[in-house]
């Protein structure tokens, strides 16, 4: 049997070409610890392909299928020091400089994505940080109609060179991480886009599942600065990646969703659809939207707020970082991006790792007394609050729903509102660009919220 010159070269090439692999794998890279990683990739088919760890006598083998594609599962321990991954086929691909420990997705939109460069901020902290253990994986904006293979980014170390057009909050929050962790590795996946709305984050299928969100899909409108359709940054800029061991997801978006009163059921939604590629319950970590005043629509942010916080007391697994004491009412970008990364971080420390006491978690509400003149509100004894300037204030309302101003006693874990009648409903920072008021001791504080009495 002859064979052309032209198919012989390309059996030639196929037979010397490395395995190739998403971006993703890299000399650099973190891999989440405790996990089983999986590594895929492309090649020729038949051809046979080996991966072995430099952690561990682990080996995983398996064959290129017909769609030039492969995958095969290794278990990663926890051990420290630079490892390698070799992946052998017709030829070979060693990955250098690895490092085990904890793995976050940091996404959302432009409050996520600001930068030292851009926000500005924090010079004096970052000027001369240099940390081979803090690691980022950003990924340039990107839109799809179809799910994507490979993803444009790659890993970086922190040096005085590349943090200041780093996620400032990624940032904050692995540092503090790795402060509390005893300096493990920390990786963090930053894929943000600013302007973009919850609906261009989800996949197609859990789309068309939705109504809620099929219906809000569908009122999106055209922007400037950043796609408006449905499912496209998540075919560019999540799934290539999909797959790839997290930690845990952290989430800074909504500003693009306000006045979108099924918000809470998107993220519900939402987040179904990425634990659901995933096939990983990961915790989840919401940050709540910043004060700011909107358009002077006194209740436009504070009701997506509202949302935010419903969804995370009702989803298991997530968590609402709250900053009112973070914002700045005239500026929809805060610059104090350290309080909302070391708060994200805290939140992980206590319901991820276990390594903070209950303490220093988010406050609930864990019941509610009406009373003739008053209301009491009671939380978890482990809490102690404390009561500090700002703007946010407590409000009741009468039987006819006029509400009124009410002062509050701070009284350890027990918040006491008084009135002249009794109240049929109350609310706690219920405008747009309220600033915390109520904090516990450990400097938590207490999301705006509004009840009704049954």
């Amino acid at each position: 049997m002859r064979i052309s010159l032209g198919i012989l070269l390309l059996l030639l090439q196929n037979m010397y070409a490395n395995p190739r692999l998403p971006e993703i794998f890299s000399d650099g890279m973190v891999v989440q610890r405790n996990s089983n990683l999986k590594i895929w990739g492309w090649g020729t088919p038949k051809e046979p392909i080996k991966v072995t760890v430099s952690w561990s006598d682990a080996t995983a083998e398996t064959v290129v299928n017909s769609y030039a594609y492969w995958e095969v599962n290794i278990p990663v321990p926890d051990k420290r020091g630079a490892q390698t991954i070799n992946i052998k086929g017709y030829s070979e691909r060693i990955l250098k400089d690895v490092l085990l420990g904890e793995v976050w997705l940091c996404s959302g939109q432009s409050n996520m994505e600001m930068t030292f460069d851009w926000g500005e901020m924090h010079s004096s902290e970052v000027a001369n940080d240099k940390n081979n253990d803090i690691r980022f994986f950003t990924v340039d904006k990107a839109a799809a109609d179809v799910p994507q293979q490979q993803i444009p980014a790659k890993w970086e170390s922190i040096s005085p060179e590349t943090i200041r057009s780093k996620s400032a909050t990624a940032y904050f929050f692995a540092k503090r991480l790795q402060a509390q962790l005893g300096n493990l590795p920390v990786g963090v996946i930053v894929s943000a886009w600013g302007g973009t709305p919850l609906e261009v984050w989800v996949p197609k299928p859990a789309v068309d599942r939705s109504e809620v969100l099929r219906s809000s899909a569908a009122n999106l409108k055209p922007s400037d600065y950043c796609p408006h359709q449905a499912s496209v940054v998540y075919n560019a800029m999540i799934h290539p990646i999909v797959g790839f061991p997290i930690a845990g997801v952290l989430w800074y978006q909504g500003e693009s969703n306000v006045g979108n009163g099924t918000y809470a059921s998107m993220l519900q939604a939402f987040f179904d659809s990425w634990r659901q590629a995933w096939k990983s319950d990961f915790q989840v970590y919401v940050v709540q939207l910043a004060p700011y005043n909107y358009d002077g629509d006194v209740q436009y942010g504070t009701a997506l707020r509202e949302q935010q916080r419903l969804f995370c007391e009702q989803y298991a697994g997530a968590h609402l970082a709250v900053i009112s004491d973070a914002g700045d009412a005239s500026d929809i970008h805060p610059r104090d991006k350290k309080t909302v990364g070391e708060r994200l971080a805290t939140l992980a420390l206590v319901n991820h790792y276990k390594s903070l006491d209950k303490s220093f978690d988010n406050p609930i509400i864990k019941n509610v007394r009406w009373e003739k003149k008053g209301i009491v509100l009671e939380f978890d004894p482990i809490f102690n609050f404390v009561q500090k300037t700002g703007t946010a204030f407590f409000e009741v309302a009468d039987a006819a729903g006029n509400f009124v101003k009410a002062p509050v006693k701070v009284s350890k874990n027990t918040l006491v509102i008084s009135c002249k009648f009794a109240p049929t409903a109350l609310r706690y920072g219920w405008q747009d660009e309220a600033s915390a008021t109520i904090f516990t001791s450990q400097g938590m504080p207490l999301s705006g919220f509004s009840l009704k009495k049954s």
